[in-house]
């Protein structure tokens, strides 16, 4: 069998474990599955890098490695991961900036699946002046947030240079010089001998082509290797990247925070010049869950006053008579 996509089971024998196909089910029946309520999250852990794009004399790939990703019926969101110049072929990349591609501390079943879309290529739109500056911007906590979630570029405090690069990086993923480039639907809960690829604890591996991955293994070092008189040694034929998918949520509380609004704001603009009202009723969404939660917080501080004027007094009954609130301060 040849293909792009493999999958290799958390629990690995020895540190290591054998490459099956997206499509194979973990043993132990339940623990395969994401319930509703469940954490979930999905990582880029690495890539590995076989070749120079570049070629001389122009010098070592600019690496860049972005995601896209779908959860159920919303929208597309595009996530950079790593930008790092000057990256020589044959060389294991790991991912330390934002390396989260989704997470969540309450998963929803009735999503369905994650489309998921990989991009690991070398860029060579930008300037030596446009690269540093990216590269400050990245070390920047201020601005590190709106580089993570590209959508928020043009609402952040980014010089006109930093605004440009970014735009050079994502806006168009498919015009540069591909590395490793692929696309996967991850079922949620599917039966076991159904043709799915599935959402499940583990690790996914994509190569730059199909390969026929029955001899190869992954490492504890999310590195590929292959068996020779015993002995394991790297596998060095294709560029590849390594996912995994777990059960714990976000690694940090802005995170889900982060990605809810980029959500929004995608929505936002799928929806300019649309006749659609998708992106309406998305945001109407928002903004009512917002308004109902200040409400809720204006009512506590009310009730938790030892003296209220008169204008609070009737400001306080008029929210307890509100019927989006009744669920959440009893009668």
């Amino acid at each position: 069998m040849h293909a792009k996509w493999w999958y290799v089971k958390p629990n690995l024998i020895d540190g290591y474990g054998p490459l099956l196909p997206p499509s194979t089910p973990m043993d132990h029946g339940e623990q395969r599955f994401f319930r509703d309520a469940n954490k979930l999250r999905l990582t880029v852990e690495g890539a590995w890098v076989r070749d120079d794009k570049d070629g001389w004399p122009k010098g070592s790939n600019d690496l860049v490695i972005a995601s896209r990703f779908r959860i159920g019926k919303k929208p597309p969101i595009t996530k950079l991961h790593l930008y790092k110049p000057d990256v020589p072929e044959k060389t294991w990349e790991t991912v330390a900036f934002h390396p989260e591609i989704f997470a969540t501390n309450d998963f929803r079943e009735a999503d369905g699946e994650i489309a998921l879309q990989l991009n690991v290529y070398d860029e060579d739109g930008l300037r030596d002046d446009a690269q540093q500056q990216l590269n400050q911007a990245l070390d920047s906590s201020t601005s590190a947030f709106a580089l993570a979630f590209p959508v928020f570029a043009p609402y952040a405090s980014l010089t006109a240079g930093v605004g440009k690069a970014m735009a050079a990086l994502v806006d168009k993923l498919d015009e540069h010089d591909e590395l490793i480039k692929g696309k996967i639907r991850l079922s949620v809960n599917k039966p076991a001998n159904q043709p799915f690829d599935h959402l499940q604890p583990g690790l996914l591996v994509c190569f730059a082509s199909d390969v026929d991955a029955s001899s190869l293994m992954l490492g504890s070092d999310r590195k590929i290797y292959y068996q020779d008189g015993g002995v394991h040694k790297p596998y060095q034929e294709k560029s590849y990247c390594v996912i995994r998918i777990d059960r714990d949520g976000p690694s940090a509380p802005e995170f889900e925070i982060n990605q809810s609004m980029a959500t929004l704001l995608t929505e936002i603009e799928k929806g300019k010049g649309s006749k659609g009202t998708e992106a309406l009723v998305h945001l109407r969404e928002t903004l009512e869950a917002y308004t109902t939660f200040k409400r809720l917080k204006r009512h506590n501080e009310l009730q938790g006053k030892a003296s209220r004027s008169e204008e609070e007094n009737q400001l306080l009954d008029e929210l307890k008579s509100d019927p989006k609130l009744a669920p959440y301060i009893g009668g």
